[in-house]
C-alpha cells in the first residue's frame, strides 16, 4: 500500500546511557511510495545537531522512578510536539531506541522502564505501537 505524495515526518528518541535526545526528520515521498519501493526518500533533520536538547539522566537511571521517567518522556514528547507540525502529529511515528545504559541493567528493569515509557508514548498525539520502543544493540 502506497502513501500520498508529500512531506512526512519521523521522530526517533535516542535514549543513551547519560541522556535522551529527540531527533525529528522530515522526508518527501512520491505518490504511491511504500517501504518496498526502490526509491529511497531523503530524510532531512529538522533540528540542528547542536540544538538538540539532552534530557538527563539516561532512562536506565530511572528504574524505580516512574514519575521521573514520565517527566523525562514528557520533555522529549514536548520537543517533538513543537518541532513536528501539529496537523501531522497523528501520522508521525515516534521510535524509542534505548542503547548502552539499558543494555547494562537486568532484563526485568529494562522491561519495567520500557513499559512506563511506552505508556507515556501511547498517551501522546503521535503514532506509536509497543514494538516501536526497544533496546537496540
Amino acid at each position: 500500500t502506497g502513501v500520498n505524495a508529500g512531506t512526512h515526518y519521523l521522530a526517533i528518541i535516542d535514549s543513551g546511557s547519560t541522556a535522551s535526545r529527540a531527533h525529528c526528520f522530515s522526508f518527501e515521498t512520491p505518490e504511491g511510495w511504500s517501504l518496498d519501493s526502490d526509491v529511497e526518500p531523503l530524510f532531512a533533520p529538522m533540528i540542528d545537531e547542536d540544538d538538540i536538547e539532552k534530557v538527563k539522566p539516561g532512562i536506565s537511571k530511572l528504574v524505580g522512578d516512574p514519575e521521573g521517567l514520565g517527566e523525562h518522556m514528557d520533555k522529549l514528547i514536548g520537543t517533538i510536539s513543537v518541532t513536528i507540525p501539529s496537523d501531522h502529529h497523528a501520522s508521525t511515528p515516534v521510535l524509542l531506541w534505548a542503547t548502552a545504559g539499558m543494555r547494562t541493567i537486568p532484563e526485568d528493569d529494562q522491561s519495567t522502564i520500557l513499559f512506563f515509557a511506552r505508556s507515556r508514548l501511547k498517551q501522546s498525539p503521535f503514532l506509536f505501537r509497543d514494538s516501536m520502543a526497544r533496546v537496540i544493540s
